[in-house]
């Protein structure tokens, strides 16, 4: 009897980075099929006895501080009669002409699925959240983290507009019991029928960016200090009428981050997050010349009254950590992390990573605005750049921009005597890709390997 509810985290793990794994083909249509089909990650098959209980799957992306985002839900999903069954399916369902058992997928994961297919789905039988929800499970018998935390978890993502499906989910087999198969099926009743396409039909969604490219050729389109270098030096191009270069960064900040001002900003990129007199410090405690040393300390009580001998120790010894984007004048100050990672798994794990960042970068900013006093009024705010496909940070509760916005406003606003700029804008279109598009992408380029 079907009775259970199986969840299943798609795309998860460092294979994805540059890879696609097996499950994509959750997402698309079969070329020959009125049916779709589904993988189990990380191959194919499961117990038999589980195997023919379940009715629903739910299916998982990574998760952002243990909250796992709800991608789609297949319901009343159909098993194979028998292996004999399966492997002919397996020989006939094809993708962009490829049988699914005949798909050359890349990468460092090792050996082939034991299965290629696990379930069959009918037609329009997928179901997704509305386009303006946003709803995540939250494991609560996940002993990495106490009854408190978890409860913190669910308030941010409902504080940040998120809904918690409220199921028991034993994180180690990840299905639930029979409890909440009503319950769900209640949950998705006016849910959205997921879009699943052919992938002939999805490639024209994709046809804006252009796999051959520089940035790709280099091996760097998912390098972030490349992309805050690029966007830094864009923003301090020369134009040929200097006006129009405040005027344009001017521009970038007001319909990019909503702020707006008449002085124009500096923007730097890479920033030690130290402040001078910190600098001093580091240096003083990570001097060996005796000489240099004594010029740091003097350096110290003179220009900023410190006295040294109050540390016995580097204080700053850990700090090493630097700022993508630092846009200022005396007015505002704008810190920007650039989080693109490559994954469509993304930086979810390293929620808490981001969030001890940005507090690192608002320290050093009160401290910065102490000491550069022309900057003691200017107000400060934090926002993390996202790719379109990787964007799910409501627990963190920062102010995301993501990349579709920087294309938009570099598309409108185009340099035509910046020799690199198309390159630029191409590499941005990249990360403006929505999750399926990214899926999309991935999948043509490992069909193209056949």
């Amino acid at each position: 009897m079907q009775n259970e509810v199986l969840f299943s985290k798609m795309f998860v793990g460092s294979y994805n980075d540059d890879n696609i794994g097996h499950e994509v083909i959750n997402f698309f249509k079969p070329d020959n099929s009125e049916n779709s089909f589904l993988y189990i990650p990380p191959y194919g098959n499961i117990s038999e006895k589980l195997y023919r209980n379940i009715k629903h799957v739910v299916l998982l992306g990574a998760p952002v501080r243990y909250a796992y985002p709800v991608i789609a839900i297949a319901t009343n999903v159909k098993c194979f009669e028998n292996d004999d069954d399966r492997k002919k399916q397996e020989d006939d369902i094809k993708y962009c002409g490829v049988s699914v058992n005949k798909i050359n997928y890349t990468g460092t994961m090792p050996g082939d699925p034991n299965w290629f297919l696990t379930y069959i789905v009918a037609k329009d039988s997928i179901k997704c959240p509305l386009k303006e929800d946003k709803y995540y499970v939250v494991p609560k018998s996940d002993n990495k983290f106490s009854e408190e935390e978890h409860k913190s978890v669910i308030e941010k993502l409902e504080k940040n507009g998120g809904k918690v499906l409220d199921v028991e989910v034993n994180p180690q087999r990840k299905y639930t019991s029979c409890l909440c198969v009503e319950y769900l099926e209640k949950v998705i009743e006016n849910w959205d029928v997921y879009p699943l396409k052919t992938v002939e039909e999805a490639k024209k969604e994709v046809s804006n960016y252009k796999d051959d490219n520089f940035l790709n050729f280099c091996g760097k389109t998912n390098d972030e200090i490349v992309f805050s270098n690029m966007i830094c030096n864009i923003l301090n191009h020369k134009h040929a009428d200097e006006h129009a270069d405040a005027e344009y960064r001017q521009k970038f900040v007001r319909e990019i981050f909503g702020v707006e001002s008449s002085i124009d900003f500096s923007v730097e990129k890479e920033v030690l997050s130290l402040t001078k007199s910190q600098r001093l410090i580091k240096q003083y405690f990570g001097e060996g010349n005796s000489a240099l040393k004594e010029q740091a300390k003097k350096k110290l009580k003179d220009c900023y009254g410190i006295d040294i001998a109050l540390y016995k120790e580097n204080p700053f010894k850990k700090q090493n950590g630097r700022i993508d984007l630092l846009i200022k004048n005396n007015e505002k100050i704008i810190v920007v992390e650039n989080k693109i990672k490559s994954s469509i798994n993304g930086i979810f794990e390293d929620g808490d990573e981001i969030k001890n960042q940005l507090d690192k970068y608002k320290e050093y900013i009160r401290y910065y605005k102490k000491e550069e006093t022309e900057y003691s009024h200017a107000k400060d705010t934090y926002f993390i750049f996202a790719p379109v496909y990787n964007s799910d940070f409501d627990i963190l509760g920062c102010k995301i921009i993501t990349y579709d916005k920087l294309v938009k406003f570099f598309e409108k606003n185009k340099i035509p005597d910046c020799e690199f700029f198309d390159e630029f804008l191409n590499g941005l279109k990249k990360h403006s890709l929505t999750r399926q598009q990214e899926i999309t992408r991935r999948f043509i380029n490992v069909l193209k390997q056949k």
